[in-house]
């Protein structure tokens, strides 16, 4: 197992890498300790996310009269019905300056690329990985 390092990246980053583990953790690998250990290492930072996702809702999003929070369904996804477009804009630069921030410092459990060469893995989703925690 190679040692843990530090690096560092924006918040918006370290959420891509959490959706890339996330993936990951579904596929049977040898590197199934590491993926879970850098899992459990941003448990943490995942709560703020959601925490700041809730925050925007409840503050920019439309409430109906059960104070239920209005969403549309568009192509099968539930979007949220704002306020008005001044709570819609607020909501963009609210979210664009938190995935912005530096992302807490996180040591990240690296591994060889060679424990996931026997699975068939979507190469764009773990593209957020290489380097960071995916090593040559």
């Amino acid at each position: 197992m190679k040692a843990e390092t530090k690096t560092k990246i924006s918040k918006g980053e370290l959420i891509n890498i959490a959706d890339a583990l996330t993936y990951l953790a579904t596929k049977e690998t040898p590197a199934w300790y590491e993926i879970g250990k850098n899992l459990r290492s941003i448990k943490g930072f995942m709560i703020e996310v959601e925490g700041t996702r809730e925050d925007i809702r409840n503050n920019c999003g439309k409430k109906d009269v059960n104070g239920d929070l209005e969403v549309v369904e568009s192509n099968g996804v539930e979007l949220i019905v704002w306020k008005d477009k001044n709570s819609e804009s607020k909501q963009k630069e609210i979210w664009e300056n938190f995935i912005n921030e530096d992302a807490p410092d996180i040591k990240f459990c690296k591994f060889s690329i060679e424990k996931l060469s026997d699975c068939k893995l979507n190469g764009g989703l773990l593209s957020n990985l290489l380097e960071i925690i995916i090593t040559d």
